[in-house]
């Protein structure tokens, strides 16, 4: 369980996770609506790194960093949401994870 305080000492990472052959993309559904899967590192640490070990922690599969994707904020938002590419590593492991 992710806390208030451990929230404040980690990046929050909004991930664009894909089957291996690109097909499929992981989208939550919430009571609010859809949503991209978030994962929370350490900060200063290697990022795909650090990425991929908490996606083999929360879901238990394996994952590989593709690249970061930049996306422009609005000036108006003080800390902008940052956002990887991500892709499981073995075929229908993300049918396994979707909920």
């Amino acid at each position: 369980m992710v806390t208030v305080e451990s929230e404040q000492n980690t990046d929050a990472w909004r991930i664009l996770l894909f089957s291996s052959n690109g097909s499929e993309l992981l989208i939550l559904r919430r009571a609010a609506g859809f949503c991209l899967p978030v994962l929370r590192i350490p900060p200063q640490e290697r990022i795909a790194a650090s990425l991929n070990a908490e996606a083999q922690r929360l879901w238990n599969v394996e994952t590989v960093c593709v690249a970061p994707l930049a996306i422009p904020e609005p000036d108006l938002i003080s800390r902008p949401a940052r956002y990887h590419v991500m892709e499981v590593r073995r075929p229908g492991e993300l049918s396994r994870i979707a909920p």
